[in-house]
């Protein structure tokens, strides 16, 4: 018993000695400790997505419009490039051809010719604006590019007869007779299978052709009007101003001119303002340069932009330097 309480004293004076070193050791640390790094780990945010402003479709067409209307063709094909851009491809298409016109109708031709080709580029087949760039091509005098471009519709509309009579016109100013003349048939068949869509153009056509076909032989010329003068007065009961203005012109080329302006004269009232020009070419066939100008000069008041305005102009321009 005395052994057993003597081993249990030693024992435990053993632990008390071990608990005595750990204590110590934790109390007397080797050294400094180094302090603890905290990482914190976030998302890195990518780029800010800025939604694209939408377009003003309806500003850019009514700019290119007005751009066009105060004869800003810069401004006009800028936003007409701009519709193109964002994929408007219909709005500009319409637009284009607006532009064209306005360019035109203000007789700025030659940015009209600008602003239509650069529309043909987008719109290779645009049969509207395949007519307004070779019309411009003809207006400003190009004939051959007008025949060119007159062809390229031709052949994507083969109906069109304004198309067959300006071509067959280009073609009578490059002195190409039997062109012009089987272009001009061509537009005077399609224009009265129109009916009155037509009409008008395939009584200048008729006219055109009056005046092609007399070149060679002026009877022969003369017979053909009056042929269609008889069918439209036996079937409409009507002759019109450009019929009479057509059978003038034949005379202006063999010399009659009292004939041509007494036929003038009535084409004029039957309110054919084309027959102005005509009438003031006869003038200055004869020396009666303070007449032609007159006329002229009505003639270009009433109709400021267009085919026979040119010239009209040209004329004018002519007759007031001389």
């Amino acid at each position: 018993m005395t052994r057993r309480r003597g081993l249990c004293w030693a024992l435990g004076g053993l632990l008390v000695v071990l608990a005595a070193g750990c204590a110590a050791e934790v109390a007397a640390p080797s050294g400094t400790p180094e302090p603890t790094t905290f990482v914190i780990i976030t998302a890195t945010p990518g780029p800010t997505l800025t939604p694209a402003p939408t377009p003003d479709l309806e500003g850019l067409v009514a700019s290119s419009i007005a751009s066009a209307q105060a004869g800003d063709p810069a401004t006009a094909l800028e936003n007409l490039e701009s519709l193109q851009a964002v994929g408007a491809t219909s709005q500009a298409q319409a637009a284009w051809t607006t532009a064209v016109s306005e360019l035109y109708a203000a007789g700025a031709y030659e940015q009209a010719a600008e602003v239509a080709a650069a529309g043909l580029a987008h719109f290779p087949g645009d049969t509207n604006l395949l007519f307004l760039s070779a019309n411009t091509a003809l207006t400003v005098g190009d004939t051959r590019a007008a025949i060119e471009t007159f062809g390229q519709l031709i052949e994507v509309n083969p109906q069109d007869y304004r198309a067959w009579r300006l071509r067959g016109v280009a073609y009578l100013l490059e002195d190409d007779l039997p062109q012009a003349i089987a272009d001009l048939e061509q537009a005077v068949a399609l224009g009265e299978e129109a009916g009155v869509v037509g009409g008008g153009d395939a009584l200048e056509a008729i006219a055109d052709l009056g005046s092609a076909l007399a070149v060679e032989d002026p009877q022969q010329g003369l017979l053909y009007l009056a042929e269609k003068r008889g069918f439209y007065v036996n079937n409409y009961s009507v002759l019109p101003g450009t019929l009479l203005a057509g059978q003038a012109r034949v005379y202006t080329q063999t010399g009659q001119t009292d004939a041509a302006l007494e036929l003038l004269g009535r084409a004029i009232q039957r309110n054919y303002l084309e027959g102005y020009y005509y009438r003031a070419a006869v003038w200055q066939q004869i020396g009666e340069t303070e007449k032609a100008i007159r006329d002229l000069e009505t003639y270009l008041e009433a109709r400021p932009a267009g085919l026979v305005s040119a010239w009209a102009q040209a004329l004018l321009d002519e007759l007031q330097a001389t």
